[in-house]
């Protein structure tokens, strides 16, 4: 109960058992782990709509915005791999982090 509370999925188990103990490259075990977490959202999603707790609309702009949001993340990671502009995406991200820890406190 605590990990769903705090976010923690079974990828959090799932992927060091399968790059450390059982050989599998990282690249799969994520992805194995992505397939693991969406199928227990969608058994979790189907009990919601069941019991009338889900509003379907409000779920369609959610999974719509997700999709664009991960084939443009998608886009932009293999741009930003591929021509060496890794350290801009550190600069980016460590200011952005910084900005958060800044308005939390």
């Amino acid at each position: 109960m605590i990990g769903s509370v705090i976010g923690l999925g079974g990828g959090v188990l799932l992927t060091p058992i399968l790059t450390l103990f059982l050989g599998v490259p990282i690249k799969y075990a994520t992805g194995a782990s992505a397939i693991s977490t969406i199928a227990t959202s969608c058994s979790a999603a189907s009990v919601y709509v069941k019991n009338g707790l889900a509003n379907a609309r409000i779920g369609m702009v959610i999974e719509l915005s997700t999709i664009i949001g991960a084939v443009i993340g998608a886009l932009t990671a293999h741009y930003v791999y591929s021509s060496g502009l890794t350290w801009l995406m550190y600069i980016v991200f460590g200011f952005m982090s910084l900005i958060s820890m800044i308005l939390t406190v």
